[in-house]
């Protein structure tokens, strides 16, 4: 069985940092950024996060395939989710056009280790040429999905275009 990696948490900065067997340190952010959306979802308390995850340091060699990593980010998403209004978006980074690559890569995470207990919805944006692709992750158990939908969902190329300054 493939265990997770020690999970370390800096509580001044809030993030998460994990080291794999090839020594490449990994950092992940879950930033609130429901003040910046929609008032309304704020009416249905909702707590709208945005995660990043990325290695501290570019690897020498190129890493293969490691499930600890996996094991790991989704070990930290049940953490996460600590009430049924929380949301938390992934949107690929694209910046070196793996963004398919990584999308496919979070979709088959969550099949394989948190589909039981989260959502998956579907994230496409089309800013520029490129589409660029991600999810927003719930409980099976949340409440208002019509309110996320009409509200982040559907306009989360704003919510891009705040995020990247696009």
């Amino acid at each position: 069985m493939i265990l997770p990696y020690p999970l370390e948490n800096d509580a001044e900065t809030g993030l998460y940092s994990f080291t794999t067997d090839k020594n490449v340190r990994y950092i992940c952010r879950f930033r609130d950024v429901t003040s910046r959306l929609s008032p309304l979802l704020g009416i249905y308390d909702l707590e709208i996060f945005d995660f990043d995850f990325y290695p501290e340091n570019e690897p020498q060699d190129k890493v293969k395939f490691d499930a600890a990593i996996c094991m790991t980010i989704c070990d930290l998403f049940t953490r996460f989710f600590t009430s049924d209004l929380r949301v938390l978006v992934y949107i690929c980074d694209s910046s070196d056009e793996r963004h398919q690559y990584r999308d496919h890569l979070f979709n088959l995470w969550h099949s394989r280790h948190v589909a039981h207990l989260l959502t998956r919805i579907a994230i496409e944006i089309s800013i520029g040429d490129e589409p660029t692709y991600g999810c927003a992750l719930v409980t099976h158990q949340f409440p208002h999905m019509d309110v996320l939908q009409s509200e982040l969902i559907d306009k989360i190329d704003e919510f891009m275009i705040d995020k990247y300054g696009l």
